[in-house]
């Protein structure tokens, strides 16, 4: 597995890619991205600074397979319940979110400074 970092405005990225897949060289080929973003900690600027590099993913032409929103502490229970219909309970976010990393040809994980 290959792995760089890189500076994304405010945010520290590291992009770990898979099978030699990098985000800035995607081409016709639509690459599966994981973003591991800060959640029970997270606030309203780590939010804008995940939303950034959400953005930038996005923008390369990966199909971001944790969504295209940046959450929060508070948001981020009621996002998963949205997108699975199911209760929250943390071995059920682990669950879904191991179940995403699977499907995922490349992590990108932002680090906030707050």
């Amino acid at each position: 597995m290959a792995e760089r970092a890189v500076t994304a405005r405010k945010c520290l990225v590291v992009v770990a890619a898979r099978n030699g897949v990098c985000i800035d060289r995607l081409g016709a080929w639509a690459a599966l991205v994981f973003v591991r973003q800060p959640l029970t900690r997270a606030g309203r600027k780590d939010a804008c600074e995940v939303q950034e590099v959400l953005d930038e993913v996005a923008a390369a032409g990966a199909e971001v397979v944790t969504g295209l929103v940046a959450q929060t502490a508070e948001s981020f229970r009621s996002a998963f319940e949205a997108a699975t219909g199911g209760v929250f309970s943390p071995s059920a976010f682990r669950a879904w979110r191991l179940g995403l990393l699977t499907r995922a040809h490349a992590m990108v994980i932002v680090r906030t400074r707050h």
